[in-house]
Order: structure tokens, then sequence, then C-alpha cells
């Protein structure tokens, strides 16, 4: 057997994956009109498993219509996710399309897409919902209280 010294993908297209990033105020994981995207959030791929190309790992923040972009991608089989801010939990995308795990990082959830990547395809809305979490006062239990019975002041 001889092995080819050049290998030629004439014709081949690269491959993107995007989406979008928004802000899911009603904390149910659908994207509804009223809810408007989240500018500066990070996202990143991964390509995992066999593919073309150098192996890699690139990340992005979404830019201030809140959304990102991976473009020209070699053939193969990519991760993306979200890193998810302090105080935010991330509600989409829907568990049953994606693989669910959760890190010391990034608790409870993080949810992440699978994207397939082969001449010319566009794996688009690839987007991400995250709730604000409710900021908790802490109660002062040590505050005095007036128990002055006879309303003397």
């Amino acid at each position: 057997g001889s092995v080819a010294e050049k290998v030629d993908f004439a014709g081949y297209e690269h491959g993107r994956v995007n989406g979008c990033v928004w802000n899911d105020i009603d904390n149910n994981g659908a994207w509804d009109p009223k809810e408007t995207t989240l500018s500066n959030s990070l996202v990143k791929i991964k390509r995992i498993g066999l593919g073309l190309g150098e192996p890699f790992e690139k990340e992005t923040m979404t830019d201030e219509k809140g959304c990102y972009e991976f473009p020209h991608l070699w053939y193969g089989t990519y991760l993306v996710n979200e890193e998810v801010g302090e105080g935010w939990v991330q509600t989409a995308p829907d568990r049953s399309q994606v693989e669910f795990t959760s890190t010391p990082n990034n608790p409870p959830f993080n949810f992440k897409y699978f994207a397939w990547i082969w001449s010319g395809r566009q794996f688009g809305e690839a987007n991400f919902g995250n709730y604000q979490t409710p900021v908790v006062l802490p109660i002062d239990t040590e505050a005095e209280v007036d128990t002055d019975d006879n309303n003397q002041g």
C-alpha cells in the first residue's frame, strides 16, 4: 500500500454553529417574544470524536444582539455549551435534546448541544436560555425589637 501525500478536499464547504443567549424572565425554558437576548455571555465549542482538521476548543462572547457564531468548521462532532454566570440558572436547551451534566462550577445544570458538521452544514439556533435567580436578603435575627407593651416609647 502507498500513502497519499496530499489529500484534496475540493468542493468542501466549511460548516458553522450559531445561536443566541436569552433572558428567560419567566423561567419556562421557552424563548417568548417579550424576552430579550443577553450580550457578553460566554459560549464554548469543542470538537469531540472523529473529524477533519486539528483538534480544538474555541470560545466566544455573545455580541450586542446576544448572538454568537463559530464559522469555518471542519467535518466532525462538536460539543457546544454555555458558561452560566453567577446568579443565573440555565433553563434551555430542553433536556430531551441535549446531554445533561452537573458540575461544581456550574450547578445545578449545564445543558449542551451536540452538533454534527459536514460539508456546508449549518447548525443554527443552538440557543441558550438563562433565568436570573432572585436575590434573597438574609434576615437579621439580632435586630432590636420594640417590646414596649404600654406604648410609652
